[in-house]
């Protein structure tokens, strides 16, 4: 969902449970955007449905997902058996969504639901006292390999940009005149840089930083602003490899806004979630 409660949902099928002879694929809907109500009119069909797949209690599952760049959230799932079909006949459904019903060989029966580039922890606070938004980077998993040993050497930058209104040009945060300082957790304070990173973790995929970051800005500010994350993987003599990136706004969807929203509505307390990083090169500065 947005920041309105409207939804850019559309459609996964597919008969299951998948076996070795399955001759069956997952189709798929096109997007209705910006709606809780949404209409596909659409027909699937699915060729190669044979007896014994009804006879083997196989079903048609239908997930229903939010279109998102971050990964497809999942909104809700409605199952149908195929032997209560009977042939040249057309039934219809009006059933309530369910959560997702789990079965063998997930990524086999319904692809990748996220940009395979690994995710990343993050804890977002505003405090009242400082009037900054403190952002912690905790750690990151199943990042990329980028390196020739199989791993990357990740360190993450954080920016704070200004949302494109009609009438104005994105722009960074004003650094000269809000004091923004950044400190490691279990060291010595940072002061004074425009763009923010963390430290370098070698040769890891897994990485673990644990690393706090202040960004002065005012409460009511904060839903004018984004906050970018960006992973790379250092490299020495050449270009920063990319490795992922999130972004954090009120207008992100689903899990990333509320993240976003919860730090606006609940000052001074932690909230701490994880995201999935997107292939999307963001700002770092």
């Amino acid at each position: 969902m947005d920041i309105h409660g409207l939804a850019d949902p559309f459609c996964k099928l597919n008969i299951l449970p998948v076996d070795i002879v399955t001759t069956t694929k997952r189709l798929q809907t096109k997007t209705v955007h910006k709606t809780r109500d949404p209409e596909f009119n659409e027909t699937l069909n699915f060729y190669g449905t044979t007896e014994t797949d009804i006879r083997n209690g196989k079903a048609l599952h239908v997930l229903i997902l939010q279109d998102d760049s971050a990964g497809q959230e999942f909104l809700g799932e409605a199952k149908f058996p195929l032997h209560e079909l009977q042939p040249h006949q057309t039934k219809h459904y009006n059933v309530p969504l369910q959560n997702h019903y789990p079965v063998d060989n997930e990524e086999a029966a319904w692809g990748v639901f996220s940009s395979g580039r690994g995710q990343i922890q993050v804890s977002l606070s505003y405090c009242t006292r400082r009037r900054a938004l403190m952002v912690t980077i905790h750690q990151a998993t199943n990042l990329l390999p980028m390196d020739s040993n199989g791993f990357s050497d990740p360190f993450v930058k954080l920016c704070l940009i200004e949302n494109i209104t009609n009438n104005h040009r994105q722009r960074v945060f004003d650094y000269s005149i809000a004091r923004i300082t950044a400190k490691k957790l279990v060291s010595k304070k940072i002061t004074g840089r425009s763009s923010q990173s963390t430290t370098i973790k070698w040769k890891t995929l897994n990485p673990e930083w644990n690393e706090e970051f202040a960004f002065a800005i005012r409460l009511t500010d904060l839903m004018k602003f984004t906050l970018y994350l960006t992973v790379w993987d250092k490299d020495f003599g050449k270009s920063n490899d990319y490795l992922g990136g999130l972004e954090l706004s009120s207008n992100s969807k689903g899990a990333r806004l509320q993240h976003w929203i919860d730090v606006i509505k609940f000052p001074d307390h932690r909230h701490r979630a994880w995201h999935n990083l997107i292939d999307t090169i963001l700002p770092t500065e």
